[in-house]
């Protein structure tokens, strides 16, 4: 072999490791319409997760890093549908519609539970407690699911919860979710009863607040919409064109926050109020999930699909992500006792 020649052929090796070790920009490219995407707290790392592939971005990090997936348990193509969780220090994803549990674990996505996709609990609220996944209502085959669902480590099988009470005529489906984890406590409020396709009436809307409470271990009724006070109701459920109004929703600490059109509602429930805020931000895909890092106050979402450009993962800071200031201030609910019968509208924080 000639100078030339071992020249050459170096030179090819160094391009061909460049090309397999070479970053990712800081905002990754969605190029397929089917995937998920999480936050894993115990490794500081966001994931995009697509059938042969997933791709992560450490939080000190800028650029994405690609891992191929070589053994893929998952049959239902229906990656959108998976929700993403840590459990033990584990990376797991949990079908919509409830049952079907799997496992991320270096190249292989692999089924672990023992359970049937049943399908009765579609866009329940899942989450992780004292390292128990958690699912709580949702609905399937016309029915409004109303109660609370735990994974047990050890059979791999779900089981009822054995809470004091469950939600019973109070559940619904579509419903907001705001959880206190300090406190341990889910307020569940909003949403309809119905569950077919039909234009809705309003006295067929969940205008209860329910709460909650781990620790108890039971439900309890903190109030009423109210709207003798707050004529603001369509964050509750637009029975006319709700998938037009009501996009994107997704909780801090201290709020949970909706997006009606380029309004923003801030929900303080710990004060018994919200917030409207004018809200514009370009080329956001509203409809899509909103990932909250509480290890560093970022927030992670999908742009929207252009004839000029594919979508993109971007990680931002909360704190310039929501808006300023607002302008109205309303309750978000009333007990027989409170006697609120007055004007609560404010201009700015």
């Amino acid at each position: 072999m000639n100078k030339t020649t071992l020249f050459l052929f170096t030179s090819l090796m160094i391009i061909c490791r460049i090309s397999v070790s070479f970053p990712f920009d800081n905002n990754l490219e969605i190029k397929e319409t089917n995937y998920s995407y999480g936050y894993i707290s115990y490794e500081k790392k966001y994931y995009v997760i697509f059938k042969d592939k997933y791709f992560t971005k450490h939080v000190d990090e800028d650029s994405w890093s690609e891992q191929k997936i070589t053994y893929n348990d998952y049959d239902l193509n229906e990656y959108f549908g998976l929700s993403m969780h840590e459990l033990n220090n584990e990376k797991i994803l949990l079908q919509n519609g409830g049952g079907p549990v799997y496992k991320l674990s270096n190249d292989s996505l692999y089924r672990i539970d023992r359970s049937r996709w049943h399908k009765t609990q579609n866009r329940s609220y899942t989450y992780v407690q004292n390292d128990t996944l958690f699912n709580l209502g949702g609905y399937g085959y016309f029915n409004n699911f109303d109660k609370i669902l735990y994974f047990d480590n050890k059979t791999l099988e779900w089981y009822k919860y054995n809470s004091k009470n469950d939600l019973y005529d109070n559940a619904s489906n579509d419903f907001l979710i705001f959880h206190d984890r300090k406190e341990e406590e889910i307020f569940y409020f909003g949403g309809k009863f119905d569950v077919t396709p039909q234009n809705i009436e309003k006295e067929n809307l969940q205008y209860s607040i329910m709460k909650f409470s781990a620790s108890n271990k039971r439900w309890d009724k903190v109030g009423n919409l109210d709207f003798s006070f707050s004529n603001k109701r369509n964050y509750i459920y637009d029975y006319h064109q709700s998938i037009l109004k009501r996009s994107f929703n997704f909780f801090d600490e201290n709020y949970l926050y909706l997006l009606i059109f380029n309004e923003l509602y801030t929900f303080d429930f710990k004060n018994n109020s919200f917030t409207i805020s004018d809200f514009s931000l370009d080329n956001i895909n509203t409809l899509n999930k909103i990932i909250y890092n509480p290890d560093y106050k970022e927030l992670m979402y999908i742009t929207s699909f252009t004839s000029e450009n594919y979508p993109e993962v971007i990680i931002q800071k909360i704190d310039d992500f929501l808006p300023k200031d607002f302008k109205e201030k309303h309750y978000i609910y009333s007990t027989s006792n409170s006697g609120w019968n007055k004007d609560y509208s404010l201009i700015k924080v």
